[in-house]
């Protein structure tokens, strides 16, 4: 169903989505693109704790089908769940954790 059609006095665009919302738009379309390659900035970001597993999930299965990923996030568990080699900037050097 439609969202206008559900609620016709609400003709809201995405730019008056939440931040959460926008951000589970945009990786549903970097999702559905099927690429071998998603290169993600701060893929959690505004998201409940319920999207960020089933996010983390995704991402799993997207890089077991042999696909890869790149993302900067600043949270260390998402790092550590997820990447299998780390780089870190530090004062515009690039760093091999």
């Amino acid at each position: 169903m439609h969202l206008r059609n559900a609620f016709p006095h609400l003709p809201q665009k995405v730019r008056n989505y939440s931040q959460g919302v926008k951000q589970k738009l945009a990786l549903a379309q970097a999702f559905m693109e099927e690429q071998r390659v998603l290169m993600l900035d701060e893929p959690f970001n505004a998201l409940d704790a319920d999207s960020v597993d089933q996010i983390r999930k995704l991402l799993r299965d997207f890089r077991d089908e042999g696909r890869t990923i790149v993302f900067t996030s600043h949270n260390s568990e998402d790092i550590n769940l997820l990447a299998d080699r780390v780089m870190r900037i530090n004062r515009g050097t690039v760093e091999l954790r």
